[in-house]
């Protein structure tokens, strides 16, 4: 039983062959799964900056609000015996 070791080459060529495109097949689809990672995160980073962003009055709006107060407060005690608090 003289066997030519042809069939082995053809074997281990196969599973290396075999090997390297299913390498090659995983890194295309990792690298797909990496870029949509990436623009998730970005889109994230971008919804939690605007979110962080206070909706604070301005020093002017603030002035005039208090201002506003203390003027109902000084109505209020001059008709009540309590007095009002800013």
């Amino acid at each position: 039983m003289n066997k030519s070791p042809g069939g082995a080459v053809l074997a281990v060529t196969t599973f290396l062959v075999g090997t390297a495109g299913g390498y090659a097949i995983n890194e295309v689809i990792r690298s797909g799964h990496e870029t949509e990672h990436e623009h998730e995160i970005a889109r994230l980073k971008d919804g939690a900056s605007q979110k962080t962003k206070p909706d604070v009055p301005s020093d002017e709006e603030a002035s005039a609000v208090l201002a506003q107060s203390a003027r109902r407060c000084a109505f209020r005690n001059a008709i009540r015996v309590i007095p009002c608090r800013v």
